[in-house]
């Protein structure tokens, strides 16, 4: 994070500094630390207002209200807008329809109504999503919600997609492009038997395609092996 914020501060070009100061107020946040959330955010926001960047600063003026320091913001259509307003369901629902299950969670655990932080959780331990589901825990039970659903075991943040050691060998093996055969060859099994483990690794992980399959597994943090 230093390193990215290093050289953006290098190129001095907003479209390098936004991102990274929208990264490090998030990491910040997820510390807890809401001072230096307000520290990096307004001087990149100022700069978003004065370039007219305003998809920078939908971003960045959500993460200014989260700190407790809410700023004006024009009309913009950006996912983040809403959440700038406090408008978390309108959030949640974009961020659902864009495919972006982390974005629609943070939507959600900026609610303070207990069903839609509960709705949240499931989704940020899939992802491995640590810090903000401890929030969100936190949150519950600041709530009163009685019997706040523990978070995954350790093997299962290490697998969170619930795959059997052979399907997660099947599928690191996919992830580096082998076919079923070349896969059967190299694990000593039948092309039936890895044909059957691939419908059931693209069953358990929600997507149609290998190529999905493979990107659902570099973002679990599912490595590929290679040939």
């Amino acid at each position: 994070m230093e390193e990215a914020r290093r050289l953006a501060d290098q190129i001095d070009e907003l479209q390098r500094i936004g991102p990274v100061a929208a990264a490090r107020c998030e990491h910040a946040a997820l510390r807890g630390d809401l001072t230096a959330v307000i520290k990096i955010a307004e001087p990149v926001f100022a700069e978003a207002v004065r370039l007219g960047d305003l998809y920078l600063q939908a971003e960045l003026a959500y993460w200014l209200r989260k700190a407790g320091r809410a700023v004006d913001l024009p009309d913009v259509d950006h996912p983040f807008a809403p959440l700038a307003r406090g408008d978390w369901q309108a959030a949640a629902h974009i961020w659902e329809e864009r495919g972006c299950p982390y974005h629609q969670a943070v939507a959600l655990a900026d609610s303070q109504d207990p069903d839609a932080l509960l709705e949240a959780l499931p989704i940020l331990d899939s992802l491995g999503a640590t810090p903000l589901a401890r929030q969100v825990r936190a949150g519950l039970r600041q709530l009163g919600v009685p019997n706040v659903p523990r978070g995954p075991m350790a093997g299962t943040r290490e697998n969170p997609a619930g795959l059997t050691e052979r399907q997660l060998e099947v599928l690191r093996l996919l992830a580096a492009g082998l076919t079923n055969g070349e896969i059967a060859a190299q694990l000593v099994l039948s092309v039936r038997t890895v044909d059957r483990h691939v419908a059931e690794i693209l069953a358990k992980l929600g997507v149609t395609s290998r190529r999905a399959a493979a990107a659902r597994a570099a973002s679990l943090g599912i490595s590929a092996q290679g040939r």
